[in-house]
């Protein structure tokens, strides 16, 4: 589950300093917390926890970063205005914010877990009256489901409708221009908080789905199509003329510019639900085509959707709403290679929930050469693929308590630039060139034959990455 800041602030039972800007994100777009440790950018849908005084003298921050910070920052400037921050009391410890942050977050995910159970398994006539007895408590105040025609339909113990009750809040529930219910909360016995109408979408979209599951299950656009695709990616054989003729009815070609996504659910309570995602998917976005393979949720995205960034950012938005995470294969120019580029998709996913657990897309250029290392390492162990210049570094590292191998690994990583070396290692240019020399004596390398360096790399992208260290003793 993800949450915005305010309705953390709203649920914390700590001493509060500085209360959020007004303008803080609502959006309920936030996973749990990470401690700071240093990183000179904030990154996208990210929420840190520090404290004031181990903010640096100037960070960055991508789109809709976030901060629960103890204590005000120290001469902390920003290249952009820091809406998503909350100022804790500087007696406040970090690890109980820490903690009863996640007790938040445990509390609302047990809840979406309920909601979800109850829309699996109850009997359908009892499902309405379900859902709101288990959000009631969420919420701290009334809720009942309402007919178009304002009938109670389901409603919780403590309702009680007052037409004339302005402090009510709402959710429609529709299927195109059709109203099917109205979910009301009233504030029976505390007053409202600003994100229990972004939570009351959350139980809006259960009973959405329970509306689809009692009407049955909407097919993507085009289940033949669907159904071609899934072959094709299972069997390999695809008939394209069965192919081209399903795409004419939509009006494309197997030809042009296309990419692949796969989707996961977050979570295994989310599969059962894979189909009205789909369903829901190919209603928000109808230019594309999504349909079901196994436990995954595939969409094939063409090349007016890639051109339309805000029409991006509307998709991969509405799918981390909806908990999934998307492998993302590499642009193709023909529909008849579905199952290859599905495989790339699958791929980044695969290795990107490993590498990168805390992002959400995961792109199969950025994890090709991974996918070549572990393809390598089917026929080879490790140990036999690995330069015999990073062997000998290891061996002088081990036997002389020096940081060759790392300081390789900066250097290389900066494109042999002594000087951002030197800056990113905090130790004097003089040492670094110091350290490269003894490096290309100990390793018998001079380090400009392409082989070796290309070796070189691969070699250290395939070991694990070391926590970079102060200077050596050498």
């Amino acid at each position: 589950m993800k949450l915005s800041l305010p309705v953390i602030a709203e649920r914390l039972e700590l001493s509060v300093a500085v209360p959020l800007p007004e303008n803080a994100s609502e959006q309920l777009y936030l996973p749990r917390p990470i401690f700071y440790t240093g990183e000179k950018i904030l990154r996208m849908d990210t929420l840190y926890l520090c404290r004031g005084q181990d903010l640096p003298a100037r960070i960055s921050l991508e789109e809709r970063s976030a901060l629960i910070c103890i204590g005000l920052p120290e001469k902390t400037a920003s290249d952009k205005v820091l809406t998503n921050i909350l100022i804790m009391d500087p007696s406040v410890d970090i690890f109980k914010l820490h903690n009863a942050i996640n007790r938040i977050y445990d509390q609302l995910e047990d809840w979406e877990e309920l909601l979800t159970q109850i829309l699996q398994t109850a009997e359908p006539e009892t499902i309405p009256q379900k859902l709101l007895d288990a959000s009631e408590k969420i919420f701290g105040n009334a809720l009942a489901l309402l007919d178009p025609d304002q009938k109670i339909l389901a409603q919780t113990s403590s309702f009680k409708i007052n037409a004339d009750d302005t402090e009510q809040i709402s959710k429609d529930i529709s299927r195109g221009d059709l109203l099917l219910y109205r979910l009301v909360a009233v504030p029976s016995k505390q007053p409202f908080r600003k994100g229990d109408l972004f939570l009351l979408t959350i139980l809006a979209q259960f009973l959405e789905r329970f509306a689809r599951q009692e009407s049955g299950i909407p097919n993507s656009g085009n289940p033949q199509l669907a159904a071609l695709f899934a072959s094709a990616i299972d069997s390999g054989h695809l008939s394209k003329r069965s192919l081209d003729s399903e795409l004419k009815k939509i009006n494309r070609t197997a030809q042009g510019e296309y990419e692949l996504c796969v989707l996961m659910p977050e979570t295994d309570s989310d599969a059962p639900l894979a189909e009205l995602f789909a369903a829901d998917l190919q209603s928000e976005f109808p230019d594309i085509i999504v349909f079901l393979h196994k436990q995954s949720v595939v969409a094939v995205v063409n090349r007016d959707f890639l051109s339309d960034e805000t029409e991006q950012r509307h998709f991969i938005h509405f799918v981390r709403q909806n908990s999934y995470r998307i492998g993302v294969s590499n642009h193709f120019e023909s529909l008849y290679e579905i199952r290859r580029y599905f495989r790339q998709a699958l791929a980044a996913l695969d290795i990107g929930i490993v590498e990168k657990p805390e992002e959400w897309v995961y792109r199969f250029s950025d994890y090709a050469l991974t996918y070549i290392f572990r393809k390598a390492e089917e026929e080879f162990p490790p140990e036999e693929l690995l330069s015999p210049v990073y062997y000998r570094l290891k061996e002088y590292d081990a036997k002389n308590n020096t940081d060759y191998i790392n300081t390789l690994r900066v250097y290389l990583k900066n494109q042999q630039n002594a000087v951002q070396t030197a800056k990113d290692l905090f130790i004097h240019r003089g040492t670094i060139l110091y350290r490269i020399k003894r490096i290309c004596e100990i390793g018998e390398t001079d380090l400009k034959e392409p082989n070796d360096l290309l070796h070189l790399y691969i070699t250290l992208h395939m070991m694990e990455d070391p926590k970079e260290k102060g200077e050596s003793n050498e």
